[in-house]
């Protein structure tokens, strides 16, 4: 058993303050010296995600393959169906300390780009979606009894609940965990001091000051620690979509060099750039010619490039500005593969290795991180097969 009097003394070391634009914040209540443990913390609550290994979690995930609601496709269906089960089964004095306690993003409290996340809207239609399904449907209530408290709860309160998961809640080993405190740390993609570990076998959070903080100073994480090669456009996506905020830590505001694609400029003697452009107030600009375009002109060649290639479609009838989009699209897609962690072999890895270059370039992030991925996973057989 943890002894109390030790974790208390820890939690002593730290306090929560209300940050204008960014909700709580932990700050630091001593110095702290690298290496040192700053925070740790067992979940108040956890469940587990995988319907093959819950009965719960299938039973949710029937219920929504059931429906032929739009609502129940939604990426986040499952998370937030399941977390409400598990919600409203939890003993009133948690569910209060939970609802009082952690935050939940609304429109009006100063934090920038929640209301724009698509994810905030999707989470308005899903409450409701739930909050009719279970008010008229008996079917609902008999395969989900746990959403009883759903019919009386109204649509507002569910889509508190669900956006409180999507910004407070950890995964790890495939489960859910929420940390009553942890959850209060904020993020900065360049300047987090700590460095979050979670014990698989007894769910600890563990927070490592990575260097030396001062006593007054506040304490951040990386929500995105783990995953390399991430652009600023990329994590201020990933982070809308997931924690429903706009980043503004100095190295999402600066110019984003990370994120390059290819010059199609032709030189003099029609020979084309080998040089790769980045984005810089809404113009691509080449960091080897200094040519620069409009960014609708940019992405709309590229785009047209890659049809050339025969890896993408288009018709004659489509503008400037939708080609541009649908090169996003395929972007964002690729960005997506690119770190997921399930892949069969190291030629499947190794295809989308060849894939993504001849698409975005060999420099892109998507193809940065696909290397990486397929030089760890050979560097881990290596180590398995030689013993």
């Amino acid at each position: 058993m943890e002894d109390t009097s030790a974790s208390q003394e820890k939690l002593d070391l730290v306090e929560v303050i209300h940050v204008q634009g960014m909700g709580d914040g932990v700050f630091a209540r001593t110095n702290f010296r690298e290496g040192d443990l700053v925070l740790s913390e067992r979940p108040s609550v956890v469940f587990e995600l995988s319907y093959a290994k819950d009965e719960l979690a299938m039973r949710v995930n029937n219920f929504l393959r059931r429906s032929a609601s739009e609502e129940a496709t939604f990426s986040c269906a499952f998370q937030w169906t399941l977390w409400l089960c598990h919600f409203f089964q939890l003993p009133d004095e948690l569910r209060v300390s939970i609802e009082q306690g952690v935050y939940s993003p609304s429109e009006d409290d100063g934090v920038e780009g929640v209301s724009t996340s698509p994810t905030f809207a999707e989470a308005e239609k899903f409450s409701h979606f739930l909050s009719e399904v279970c008010a008229s449907s008996f079917t609902a209530l008999m395969d989900l009894p746990e959403l009883e408290a759903v019919v009386d709860a109204g649509a507002d309160r569910l889509k508190k609940l669900m956006l409180l998961y999507l910004c407070n809640f950890h995964q790890y080993q495939g489960k859910a965990a929420l940390f009553l405190r942890c959850c209060k740390l904020n993020h900065s993609c360049c300047a987090a001091n700590t460095k979050y570990v979670a014990d698989p076998t007894s769910g600890l959070a563990t927070h490592i000051a990575v260097r030396d903080i001062e006593e007054g100073e506040q304490i951040f994480t990386n929500y995105l620690q783990g995953i390399p090669f991430m652009s600023s456009f990329e994590r201020r996506k990933k982070l809308l979509e997931t924690k429903l905020f706009t980043c503004m830590c100095s190295a999402c505001v600066s110019t984003d060099e990370l994120r390059v694609l290819p010059c199609m400029q032709q030189l003099a003697g029609s020979t084309d750039c080998d040089g790769l452009c980045f984005c810089k107030d809404a113009k691509w600009i080449c960091k080897e010619c200094k040519h620069a375009e409009e960014e609708e002109i940019f992405l709309s060649r590229h785009f047209k490039r890659i049809c050339g290639l025969g890896l993408a479609q288009s018709s004659d009838s489509q503008a400037v500005g939708e080609m541009a989009q649908e090169f996003l699209k395929v972007e964002e897609e690729i960005l997506r593969d690119s770190y997921s962690k399930i892949f069969w072999s190291v030629e499947e890895m190794e295809k989308k290795l060849v894939r993504f270059s001849a698409m975005l370039g060999s420099q892109h992030p998507a193809s940065r991180r696909m290397e990486w991925n397929v030089e760890r996973t050979i560097a881990a057989t290596s180590v398995t097969v030689g013993g």
